[in-house]
């Protein structure tokens, strides 16, 4: 390469290594932000599994009985079910980009 070609090239470089290092504060927030959001969402995700927990058990509870209240339990049972896996997929999902950006982008 010759010298004339390799001095737009290098001022170029430059030009991105100026954005990218007047970007880092905001990408530090990021990372700081992200990090905050997955604690908030790990104690929302255990609270919603304990409530979701006993749910299921008067779902349960509700279907042994002799009335109408057992159709009632056995779809209350059917929805929480669902809810499960719907949470597994969601949890899975949130931890492959826990897993590919925050923990990676943090090191």
């Amino acid at each position: 390469m010759s010298g004339a070609q390799s001095e737009p090239t290098g001022l170029l470089l430059e030009e991105l290594f100026t954005s990218v290092d007047g970007l880092a504060p905001n990408v530090k927030n990021l990372m700081l932000y992200a990090k905050n959001y997955h604690r908030s969402l790990s104690a929302c995700t255990l609270e919603a599994s304990k409530f979701f927990e006993q749910l299921y058990m008067i779902g349960q509870n509700a279907s042994k009985l002799r009335s109408a209240t057992s159709h009632i339990g056995a779809a209350l049972t059917e929805v929480v079910e669902s809810y499960r896996q719907v949470e597994l997929q969601r949890i899975d999902k949130l931890r492959s980009l826990i897993n590919d950006f925050i923990h990676q982008g943090s090191h």
